[in-house]
């Protein structure tokens, strides 16, 4: 499973390629960290909904087994 961060232009061609082998980080706590607007700058990188959906939610609970 690989990780995509929230300012990742090129992270868009792994989700459109690999959707279901791709989570969200923020990265925190290193000081490079986009964090706390992290998410909000994720949502705004053009990424389908289902694909988004699939970085931030379905591919972590299917890693943790939930």
């Amino acid at each position: 499973m690989g990780k995509i961060e929230c300012d990742e232009e090129p992270g868009v061609h792994a989700a459109g390629a690999l959707p279901d082998n791709l989570v969200f980080s923020t990265d925190y706590p290193h000081g490079d960290a986009k964090y706390p607007r992290a998410t909000e700058q994720f949502l705004k990188l053009p990424l389908p909904e289902a694909t988004a959906r699939r970085i931030l939610w379905d591919n972590w609970a299917r890693l943790y087994g939930c």
